[in-house]
């Protein structure tokens, strides 16, 4: 299933979302990075879009952006089946999104999925990386007869998609969900999006309106914008040069030039080794509280941080802390969601305070540099943006792409 490209290159999936070495950062040259790890499983900067830093709207930072932690979105955990068909297709993105990170959650635990972040909400940076996208026109295709919708499938497709668990990056959409919004464009016919084509097809553009539906492409061809939904099921969009690769296994290369490791593996290659193999959690995050770590190779257990001691690379697990307590700077950040430690060298004592938002200077030598839901550009941090709004540039819109100081999508095609 396609992750979005910010979701990939945040995460790093060892999903993903998102879109991409699977490479854990080992900090910002000084030490230990509060930050997190940048990019430690799936694969880039991202947040809400409504400039207001808190990643989800409701500030809970648990990554489904609902704040009752079910995933749904709407408190009552039934994904929306019983709205009408308009409206629930165009909740998708958002309804898609929960499920994808909430499989995500499942495979890599919690915990490691915000580190990997950097303290990120999952769902809201891959719905409004989707809403940049192609499901922004998927109620057109809908209202124009290219896609079936029946909500009568939505519950049930939300639910496959979160049991797909660690396979949720390779596979394409399940069954279910075929049956919730079937494409009707047969092969070689005209479409506007990859919803609109029948069976197991996508819609190829080469840069022209209309595209046209072609049958998935098998492992080793190429494909385009590290976009997964070109290939076959159990493939994804990747490597040095775009083709339909599987993730790596267990002990498979990772790395420069390769796809990336399944998820819920971590890749040992590093800025400095940049080819390495995919290895389990618990090979690298074993270490208990109390005890000492050793980035990269010996890092603390889910839950706990490496917290820094006056050296470039030890450190010892203890627990996180609160907004406003005392801290020290540590692998993964030991302050809340969008906080972090002031704390300017190894071992230093510092204090939790929040991250810099909209036009505020940017954080020095710290990943991320801004509150979520911003990106720093030229030492100022500016709030992400959706299609239409206005830009600065690229890496400030949730497609990344800017045009004549716009946030724009990639090439779409307009429903006859």
């Amino acid at each position: 299933m396609t992750l979005s490209i910010a979701l990939r290159r945040m995460i790093v999936l060892c999903f993903a979302l998102s879109l991409s070495a699977c490479e854990v950062s080992v900090g910002d040259g000084s030490g230990f990075d509060d930050g997190g790890f940048d990019g430690g499983f799936l694969g880039d900067a991202g947040g809400d879009g409504d400039g207001d830093g808190d990643g989800d709207g409701d500030g809970d930072g648990d990554g489904d952006g609902d704040g009752d932690g079910d995933g749904d979105g709407d408190g009552d955990g039934d994904g929306d089946g019983d709205l009408d068909d308009v409206t629930a297709a165009m909740q998708w993105p958002r309804l898609l999104a929960q499920a994808t990170c909430a499989a995500l959650a499942d495979c890599m635990g919690t915990d490691l999925l915000i580190d990997s972040l950097g303290g990120r909400d999952c769902a809201l940076l891959e719905e409004n990386s989707a809403r940049a996208g192609n499901l922004a026109y998927l109620v057109d295709s809908i209202e124009a007869g290219l896609v079936a919708f029946d909500g009568s499938q939505l519950d049930t497709c939300l639910e496959d998609i979160e049991d797909l668990s660690c396979d949720v990056r390779s596979h394409r959409l399940p069954a279910s969900c075929k049956l919730a919004f079937t494409g009707l464009v047969e092969l070689g016919d005209d479409c506007t999006i990859h919803e609109d084509c029948a069976g197991a097809a996508f819609c190829l553009k080469d840069a022209l309106c209309p595209g046209t539906c072609t049958a998935l492409l098998e492992e080793n061809i190429g494909c385009e914008n590290s976009d997964d939904s070109q290939c076959e099921d159990g493939l994804v969009c990747a490597g040095s040069v775009d083709e339909c690769r599987p993730l790596g296994e267990v002990n498979d290369a990772c790395g420069s030039g390769q796809p990336g490791c399944t998820p819920g593996l971590v890749c040992t290659a590093t800025t400095t080794m940049p080819t390495g193999m995919c290895i389990t959690v618990p090979t690298r995050y074993f270490v208990a509280e109390g005890e000492e770590c050793l980035r990269p190779d010996s890092l603390c257990q889910p839950g706990l941080v490496c917290e820094s001691v006056a050296s470039q690379s030890a450190g010892v697990c203890r627990a996180t802390v609160e907004a406003g307590d005392p801290c020290k700077r540590a692998e993964p950040n030991q302050c809340p969601y969008n906080y972090y430690c002031d704390a300017v060298d190894p071992g230093e004592e510092g204090t939790c305070v929040v991250r810099p938002g909209n036009a505020q200077p940017c954080l020095e030598n710290r990943t991320p540099d801004c509150a979520d839901a911003h990106v720093c550009i030229d030492g100022t941090c500016l709030a992400l943006k959706g299609p239409g709004e206005a830009c600065e540039d690229p890496s400030q819109c949730y497609g990344e792409i800017c045009e004549n100081g716009t946030c724009t999508e990639a090439l779409q095609c307009e429903a006859p």
